[in-house]
């Protein structure tokens, strides 16, 4: 649980200890469109001797803490939708009741119809009113709802071309770049390329060559997780053939790279025409831009760090050709949390400094950016910023948008755009059993325990996957595996947006075939592991599996017996047990 998570634990205690209670049925929901949620705000048993108002709260990651729903008690009137809510919108698809008396019954109920991507959030229940010595009393209490998704089966493709027969055939030494492309759900499920190991007998995880996977969400559907990742191989001198796999979950796409001296030419003639196309469009697309509008960001990829300077112009460019005056030259900017909103504007006609627009925190860039401009002479106009100290929330999509007139006195309007790409690295993960580090990587179970393993640690962003591997002693290597392991829980603190942290738990089950197994987790680069052994000695996971002190009867094998001798006759008994177990 992460921290934003405990404190909506901590807070739901607090609030409940002095009677407001909040419900959310059901609080984890798969989107389908036409399930329907529950959130209920009632006082229960309070301090409150008299009651003001009764309120509903929303937040989420694209929006800051707003007022969803208000009950206002003293003044009679019945709940109204909070001013940033679509009143239309919301009538169409909620119920909601609510009671004013008696004190103690009072509540609000909304009814969700049609569960949407977007009705995911931290709701909040406030009640504000006096108490019995007349004193103002504000309580409040907070619940989760979460609104998932599953992945889809990805598409290998080769050039943006879909492989025929799911066989690719290519001229040995060759290079060869492929797209795995497909919805990775919510939260997001990693994309993982594999290879055929004819040794082993069996698919392993490739960590080299493997591009960073990118994810893309829109706004307007929160649940549309897309997720793309490249795999980049030089085909074998030695082998006839490859066979790669992309996964994401239990999904898959499976396709053969075929080798030969001569290879067929289908593919590299897909390869030449449409290196020629888009080399003509790359040309056409960069006469338009020679001949517009020009938008720079450099650097426009930048760690973060704190102390990276970042510039953003827009400049008028050859477009002034076109051109006999000008209204305005605006920067826009969208992000993950905001619409895309006036940036900085520079009006051509009353000759004041650039201002910052409306919702933008203007005393901060100010403190933090250099802004430099020019109007005149027309072909030299542009306006920029340097960001200093640059920060998560600078990240974002930049537009700049001219307005003004042409030659043959037409109104126009010209936009371009860029994106600025703050990026942080993953770090060390950490494995952990019941909330419990183990400094020597060894940790002892019984036979018949259920153990599940959490892996904890900063992703990085863009996110890198947390992956577990199963040591395989007949491959004499780690191999990928997604056995027993939950979807993965992404931790991302609205107020920084560039720590997220996720978590990752793997379960299984300990039988006396196995006297050790060894678990690794990993996030990019760094990993950490951990080995389970299996042996008679006391277990130091849990109390409640210790030998010594508590002698546990499994199906008719009592574990002191099996510690204090008899040991292969033990061992058959338990191999008996298990298979029982099994078959049942």
């Amino acid at each position: 649980m992460g921290w934003f998570g405990l404190y909506v634990t901590l807070a739901g205690i607090l609030s409940q200890a002095t009677g407001i209670v909040l419900t959310i049925e059901p609080h984890k929901i798969q989107y389908t469109g036409n399930d329907d949620v529950t959130i209920r705000c009632e006082l229960g048993e309070s301090d409150l001797a008299t009651i003001g108002w009764m309120q509903i709260s929303k937040q989420n990651l694209l929006m800051n803490k707003t007022p969803f729903l208000v009950l206002r008690i003293s003044d009679g009137t019945g709940p109204e939708w909070g001013s940033e809510i679509d009143d239309a919108k919301m009538d169409e698809k909620t119920t909601v009741r609510y009671s004013l008396e008696p004190l103690d019954e009072t509540y609000l109920e909304v009814t969700l119809h049609q569960i949407e991507c977007g009705d995911d959030g931290v709701y909040s229940c406030e009640v504000f009113g006096l108490n019995q010595n007349e004193e103002t009393v504000k309580e409040t209490i907070r619940e989760e709802l979460i609104v998932y998704s599953f992945g889809q089966r990805p598409v290998i493709t080769y050039f943006s071309t879909t492989i025929p027969e799911k066989k690719l055939t290519v001229t040995r030494g060759s290079e060869v770049t492929l797209l795995c492309n497909g919805m990775v759900g919510k939260p997001h499920l990693p994309i993982t390329w594999y290879q055929f190991i004819d040794k082993a007998g069996a698919f392993v995880s490739l960590k080299e060559h493997v591009s960073e996977e990118t994810l893309m969400v829109e706004t307007d559907n929160m649940c549309s997780y897309n997720g793309s990742s490249y795999l980049t191989l030089t085909a074998p001198l030695d082998e006839n053939e490859i066979t790669v796999r992309c996964g994401i979950g239990p999904l898959n796409d499976t396709i053969t790279v075929v080798t030969g001296d001569t290879a067929e030419k289908s593919f590299n003639t897909i390869f030449n025409r449409r290196s020629d196309i888009l080399h003509t469009e790359a040309n056409e697309e960069e006469q338009e831009t020679e001949n517009g509008l020009l938008l720079s960001i450099n650097p426009s990829k930048v760690q973060y760090q704190g102390y990276f300077d970042v510039t953003i112009k827009c400049d008028v460019g050859n477009l002034a050709e076109n051109l006999t005056r000008i209204g305005f030259i605006q920067l826009q900017k969208e992000s993950l949390v905001s619409w895309k909103r006036p940036y900085l504007t520079l009006q051509a006609t009353n000759g004041t400094d650039p201002e910052w627009g409306t919702g933008i925190d203007g005393q901060k860039l100010e403190s933090k950016s250099t802004v430099t401009y020019r109007r005149h002479p027309l072909n030299e106009a542009f306006i920029q910023v340097v960001l200093h100290r640059i920060e998560c929330d600078d990240e974002g999509i930049y537009t700049c948008l001219l307005f003004g007139v042409d030659n043959e006195n037409n109104m126009i309007e010209t936009t371009v755009r860029e994106e600025l790409s703050i990026y942080t690295y993953a770090g060390e993960p950490v494995i952990t059993i019941n909330d419990q580090r183990y400094p020597t990587k060894e940790a002892h179970a019984p036979p018949g325990a259920n153990i599940t393993l959490t892996c904890t640690g900063p992703v990085g962003k863009p996110q890198a996957p947390i992956q577990w591997y199963k040591y395989d002693m007949f491959a004499g290597a780690y191999v990928y595996t997604t056995e027993g392991i939950q979807p993965e829980n992404i931790d991302l603190p609205i107020d920084h947006l560039c720590r997220y942290t996720g978590t990752s738990t793997l379960t299984f089950f300990t039988t006396v075939l196995e006297h050790e197994v060894t678990y690794e987790c990993k996030i990019g680069a760094f990993a950490d592991s951990i080995t389970v052994i299996i042996d008679g000695r006391s277990s130091d996971i849990s109390p409640s599996f210790s030998r010594e002190t508590q002698p546990i009867e499994t199906e008719g094998i009592n574990s002191a017996y099996c510690q204090n001798g008899a040991g292969v006759l033990c061992a058959v008994l338990a191999i008996l047990v298990w298979l029982n177990i099994k078959l049942e």
